[in-house]
């Protein structure tokens, strides 16, 4: 993704995971199932002027909307333990482990025909596409590779539905979607790109 031209993702669905909201303000919506994430950036969640869906763990769940006002932010039920994707418009599950997988899932809620995933290579390089965040977080190989199996485990309930899901990432642990380059990505509307 470095180097790629951004702009070019502005005719289509864009869904910004995490980070991806500085690089493309613009973007359709933005999500994140990362608490630790949407703490430290809270000020950039606010200032977006897309949709904003924020996935939390039922526990969390009140704590956190007396402290946003209803307009601000979607907020959608975290659902751990349960592989493949939620067919429930206000659950998200988190099998996948990561705010990646959970923007496939929104994605996939969309009911938009086509997915394209950028910045889903899932290896643990040690960095992002991007710059990267500030504060060290606690991934390893091992969990890269059980988000990227959680992944590939998704895709037979993508093309049950009949959705086309593109990765974009030619070095991607991922298995089961296939894989195209940035430059021959298909972006019209109604596809939807999630960029992690």
């Amino acid at each position: 993704m470095r180097g790629f031209d951004l702009q070019r993702l502005r005719a289509c669905v864009t869904v910004a995971v995490n980070d991806a909201i500085l690089h493309a303000p613009w973007a359709t919506a933005l999500f994140s199932l990362d608490m630790n994430w949407m703490n430290r950036r809270r000020e950039q969640i606010e200032q977006f002027a897309g949709l904003r869906y924020l996935a939390i763990p039922a526990v969390h769940t009140d704590n956190l909307q007396l402290e946003w006002t209803s307009d601000e932010v979607l907020w959608l039920r975290r659902v751990s333990g349960v592989p493949g994707l939620s067919t429930s418009s206000d659950t998200i599950y988190a099998g996948g482990g990561n705010s990646g997988f959970g923007a496939l899932n929104l994605a996939y809620l969309m009911q938009v025909p086509r997915i394209v995933l950028l910045g889903y290579d899932l290896r643990n390089s040690g960095q992002h596409w991007h710059e990267g965040y500030t504060w060290r977080g606690c991934s390893n190989e091992k969990m890269y590779q059980n988000w990227a199996r959680m992944m590939d485990r998704a895709a037979p309930q993508l093309r049950a539905r009949g959705v086309e899901v593109f990765n974009a990432s030619p070095t991607s642990n991922l298995t089961e979607y296939p894989v195209v380059s940035l430059e021959s990505i298909p972006l019209e509307e109604p596809s939807c790109a999630a960029a992690n």
